[in-house]
């Protein structure tokens, strides 16, 4: 008997998703923060993966946090060095607190901005509390994404 597993990450971006083992940085690269994959972005617009809180947006806006209604916490960090814009090229649409609904806008990046500062924009999608939660599946790792998709399965 096949039981639904309604426990996943929706893509908050379009672009190809990577594995975090590809990620130019030894943080990610070696699941240092947790446990996801990276997507390279080629949209502006960023949604949330799950139903849940923002609890973090970091002062430089290069990541947020959002835990899920189930408890998973989810960083997206938006690009490996965009800390070094000191804020610029992001402009969130929601703030510390909100709640957020699967695939709901929350930010927009200025792609083209990035680009001429020369920002790897690769961003990780990462489980921060993954001594509670755990990957399942994942079907999109070194294939096109578009945003709502499923990147991951937990449990």
């Amino acid at each position: 008997m096949f039981i639904f597993n309604n426990k996943n990450i929706a893509s908050p971006l379009d672009g190809k998703c990577i594995p975090l083992s590809d990620v130019k940085d030894e943080v990610f690269a070696n699941e240092m923060m947790g446990p996801g994959y990276a997507i390279i972005p080629t949209c502006e617009e960023v949604v949330s993966p799950v139903n849940g809180k923002v609890s973090v947006i970091a002062p430089t806006k290069h990541c947020i946090v959002i835990v899920g209604d189930d408890g998973i916490e989810v960083m997206i960090h938006f690009g490996l060095d965009s800390f070094k814009t000191e804020g610029k090229g992001f402009a969130y649409c929601v703030e510390v607190n909100d709640t957020v609904k699967k695939n709901q806008p929350i930010c927009k990046l200025d792609l083209s901005y990035f680009n001429e500062e020369n920002i790897d924009m690769t961003s990780p999608i990462i489980i921060l509390n993954h001594d509670k939660f755990k990957i399942e599946d994942s079907s999109f790792v070194n294939c096109d994404i578009k945003k709502g998709d499923i990147l991951f399965k937990y449990k």
